[in-house]
C-alpha cells in the first residue's frame, strides 16, 4: 500500500502566490471600483451646485430693481455697483429662503485657499426709516473650486450708445442691460457662461418712496 502524499514545498508556494495574485486583483478591481464611484458623486455634486448657483443667479438677475440704497459723494443715488470681482444691487428673494421684502445682495469672488476662490452672496434688508443703517448678515457660499472668474456687464453709455461687455460698470445711477457670470471650475466640469437680460419696469418702482429710506450724508 502506498503512503499518501503530501504538498511539496514548491506546490504550496505556487498556491500562496496564486492566492496572493487572486486578492490583489481582487483588490484593484475594489480600488477602482470605489474611485470610480467617488468621482461620479464628486462630478454629481459639482453639477448640482453650479445648477443651483446658476438658477438663483438667473432668478434674482431676472428681478433685479432700480431702487436706490445710497448716496453718491456728488449726491446722486446709488442703484447698483459692479466690478470683475464684485456687484451690489436690489432684488427680492424667493420665499424658501425665508427672507421677506427687498434686500441688498451683494455678490463677490473670494479667495479659498492658494489656488481656488469660491463665489458668496450677502443679503442685508432694506430699512423701511429714513437713517436706519443697512445691517449686513454672513455671506452664504454658493459655490467653491473656481479658478478664475469675472463679472461682465453691457448697457449704455451716457449718450445711449449701447457699450459692448465691460468688467467695470461707471454708471452707478442706473442698471446695465445685461449681467454675465464667466468663471473657470477646477476639475472636468464646466461651469456654462451664464448672462441673463435684466427685465426691470422703472415706473413699477416709486423711487420717491425708496430714496426716502436714504441716510441724508453718504
Amino acid at each position: 500500500m502506498n503512503a499518501s502524499r503530501g504538498f511539496t514545498l514548491l506546490e504550496t508556494l505556487a498556491v500562496l502566490v496564486l492566492l496572493a495574485l487572486l486578492l490583489l486583483g481582487t483588490y484593484s478591481g475594489l480600488r477602482v471600483t470605489t474611485h470610480t464611484a467617488q468621482t461620479g458623486s464628486d462630478v454629481a455634486q459639482q453639477l448640482d451646485g453650479i445648477r443651483s448657483s446658476q438658477q438663483f443667479l438667473r432668478n434674482e438677475y431676472t428681478q433685479l430693481l432700480m431702487v436706490p440704497w445710497e448716496i453718491a459723494p456728488d449726491g446722486g443715488h446709488v442703484v447698483f455697483r459692479g466690478d470683475a470681482s464684485s456687484m451690489s444691487y436690489v432684488a427680492p428673494l424667493p420665499g424658501y429662503l425665508q427672507r421677506t421684502g427687498l434686500q441688498l445682495q451683494r455678490l463677490v469672488l473670494i479667495k479659498d485657499g492658494e489656488d481656488t476662490y469660491r463665489l458668496e452672496v450677502a443679503f442685508s434688508k432694506l430699512p423701511s426709516r429714513r437713517g436706519s443703517p443697512i445691517v449686513p448678515s454672513e455671506p452664504e457660499v454658493l459655490l467653491r473650486g473656481i479658478k478664475s472668474g469675472k463679472f461682465l456687464y453691457a448697457g449704455d453709455d451716457d449718450q445711449g450708445r449701447p457699450l459692448g461687455w465691460q468688467p467695470n460698470w461707471p454708471y452707478p445711477a442706473r442698471l446695465p442691460r445685461m449681467i454675465a457670470v464667466d468663471l473657470e471650475l477646477a476639475g472636468s466640469v464646466a461651469w456654462p457662461r451664464l448672462e441673463v437680460p435684466l427685465r426691470m419696469d422703472i415706473a413699477a418702482i416709486n423711487q420717491f418712496t425708496a430714496a426716502s429710506r436714504l441716510p441724508v450724508t453718504p
